[in-house]
């Protein structure tokens, strides 16, 4: 949980709205295996023929949500307060880590 590309991650996902997105990783997989069966190359012909594409890739993208990625300004909020402190607290130890080389009498 001190990672600072966790917290970048989620603050990316969460303003990018992920959850919101179709999920099209079970269509491709299944899409790519297409050939290896006629009955599984006839029903997603007649799946994209009826039109019902575009509701499999909305209900995998619903199934796919991770609670982190929620868009709420307390969950962006949150997430760049953790990467804000990251960057004082990477500064001060740089500041404390330059004043030591600087006393350095080698």
């Amino acid at each position: 949980n001190f990672t600072i590309s966790k917290y970048g991650l989620v603050a990316l996902c969460a303003q990018g709205n992920y959850n919101s997105l179709k999920s099209v990783t079970l269509w491709n997989t299944i899409f790519r295996i297409r050939e290896s069966s006629p009955e599984l190359k006839e029903a997603l012909y007649q799946i994209e023929k009826a039109g019902e594409l575009d509701t499999i890739l909305t209900e995998s993208g619903k199934a796919m949500q991770e609670a982190a990625y929620v868009m709420t300004k307390a969950n962006i909020y949150f997430c760049w307060a953790h990467l804000a402190f990251f960057a004082v607290l990477f500064a001060i130890l740089s500041v404390i880590v330059l004043e030591f080389i600087d006393n350095d009498r080698r």
